[in-house]
């Protein structure tokens, strides 16, 4: 049986079918493959803890739900069981990378409004740190890698949106050219910290049952400090003052 787990309360199995055309269609437990683009089935069934009677059941495919890949059905099926047993719809339509930012960025915006008196400075200066790194996240997801739900985030799309960062604009005096630089590793570290900010609080909320910006590697921000001076520079200081 592929990708199955069997208890007293669930029976899930995850599987491929893949296309005649596929390289993978041929080899042995095909079933098990992941990774192309042919459709991902899963069949799910939960049983109420108590009376055992069957209270949610899933057999199709689940690509038509969105979902593309192995993690993000394993995601989703975790999140139907976590559902299906507090009484909730299991198959809820499940939140796009552009909902849940939206979402989140409303709650930012009450959470500070709140707490300021004067809110059109705040916002200005605490919504939008939040926003710049968080509105372009769905538009890299979905170009780059031709995904939607927030599910199928992967920590290795993170790392590649946070690579892909721009720094500002620099205007060369002698061109007039505007030259885009390199974001810095403080600004970096800062965007980081948002996003993880912003997964950890979906994770809180159940859109998704696994936190993909959890596992990005720490950005380490070398702070060298001003170089001390020398000898001379500092008896030049000194000479100076009390000729001044």
């Amino acid at each position: 049986m592929s990708e199955s787990r069997v208890n007293h309360l669930t029976r899930r199995e995850i599987y491929c079918r893949h296309n005649v055309d596929c390289q993978n269609s041929k080899k042995a437990k095909a079933r098990n493959i992941f990774g192309c683009r042919c459709p991902i089935y899963a069949r799910v069934l939960i049983r109420h803890p108590v009376t055992k009677t069957e209270i949610f059941r899933f057999d199709g495919s689940v690509t038509k739900l969105g979902l593309t890949t192995k993690i993000a059905v394993e995601s989703v099926v975790e999140s139907w069981v976590q559902k299906a047993l507090q009484g909730d719809d299991p198959l809820a339509t499940p939140k796009t990378v552009a909902a849940a930012v939206e979402a989140y960025l409303n709650e930012k915006e009450k959470s500070f409004r709140g707490r300021m008196k004067e809110w059109h400075k705040g916002k200005s200066l605490s919504i939008r740190k939040y926003a710049d790194v968080l509105n372009p996240l769905s538009g890299f997801i979905g170009k780059t890698y031709g995904l939607k739900y927030l599910m199928d985030v992967q920590t290795e799309h993170l790392s590649k949106y946070l690579e892909s960062r721009p720094g500002r604009k620099l205007t060369d005096g002698k061109t007039g050219y505007s030259v885009r630089q390199p974001k810095s590793a403080l600004s970096l570290q800062k965007e980081q910290e948002n996003i993880k900010q912003f997964f950890k609080r979906c994770r809180q909320l159940r859109y998704i049952t696994y936190d993909p910006a959890e596992a990005l590697l720490p950005i380490t921000v070398n702070d060298e400090g001003a170089d001390p001076l020398t000898l001379e520079e500092k008896a030049r200081i000194v000479n100076l003052s009390f000729t001044i």
